[in-house]
């Protein structure tokens, strides 16, 4: 196997592994050699991994990820079953509503805050002093576009991901004398089932959204899974191991603009 971004002897831990680019990446991890566990909320299957990572390198568990007790048994499952954490991608997230600040509703914005901000957070307390024992690890907290701009009508999301990024910067700061990295990464629009779940709460006609969102895009076209795993193993490697503290997007340009 080719050297560069090996993962041969790595643990990989997963969160929202059903998404597309969870799913994506924890494939890509396999196929450079690491070992994987991949969480997801409770009812939501992960058989989808199946075909693509051997059984005995692949665990899969459930948990809420805003529940710290369920948080510290996905961590501590991943430990008996494995030894140890190299990799953490904290990657569950949701959009939640398409609505002005003015007319967006208190409980949906509690609800996305949770799952987006609290659920990195906790993520970041119970991996982080596995990370710092070991004395070594990387964690990559998936922000977004949105968590570096005001992005319009997802005020919810928006907060949520500048806050991931904030919280990707204190931990780095924190535990980098430990031996730790943690980065952050900040795809645009990434052709998913999540993509088209928020285009449909603004649109039935999603073919023409999509074009309309390729050409505010530089590059002209939206990301693919493909191309965020690919960041995301780069950045878990070796070969990135003076980059910390940092967010790196992922947006064919969207953002220079």
């Amino acid at each position: 196997m080719d050297s560069f971004c090996s993962y041969e002897g790595k643990v990989a831990l997963l969160t929202g592994a059903a998404g597309h680019i969870a799913a994506t990446t924890a494939r890509l991890l396999a196929s450079r050699g690491a070992t994987v566990a991949v969480v997801e909320r409770p009812g939501v299957s992960l058989d989808v991994l199946d075909p693509d990572i051997p059984g005995e390198r692949l665990l899969k568990l459930e948990a809420d990820a805003t529940d710290p007790a369920q948080v510290q048994a996905y961590v501590q499952a991943t430990l008996g079953r494995f030894g140890k954490i190299d990799l953490y991608f904290n990657a569950a997230g949701v959009v939640g509503p398409v609505k002005r600040i003015a007319d967006y509703p208190i409980e949906d914005y509690l609800t996305v805050m949770n799952v987006n901000a609290l659920g990195v957070f906790l993520g970041l307390k119970y991996v982080i002093p596995v990370m710092e024992k070991q004395g070594s690890g990387v964690i990559i907290n998936a922000a977004s576009a949105a968590g570096l701009r005001g992005s319009k009508f997802v005020s919810a999301y928006s907060a949520s991901k500048h806050a991931v990024i904030a919280l990707t910067k204190v931990a780095a700061n924190e535990s980098a004398a430990h031996g730790v990295r943690v980065v952050a990464i900040a795809p645009g629009p990434v052709d998913s089932p999540m993509f088209d779940g928020h285009m449909l709460k603004q649109t039935a006609d999603i073919d023409s959204f999509r074009e309309m969102a390729a050409t505010r895009i530089p590059q002209g076209r939206i990301a693919t899974g493909e191309d965020v795993a690919n960041l995301v193993c780069f950045l878990g490697s070796d070969q990135a191991a003076y980059l910390n503290g940092a967010v790196y997007q992922v947006d064919g340009a969207l953002m220079a603009g």
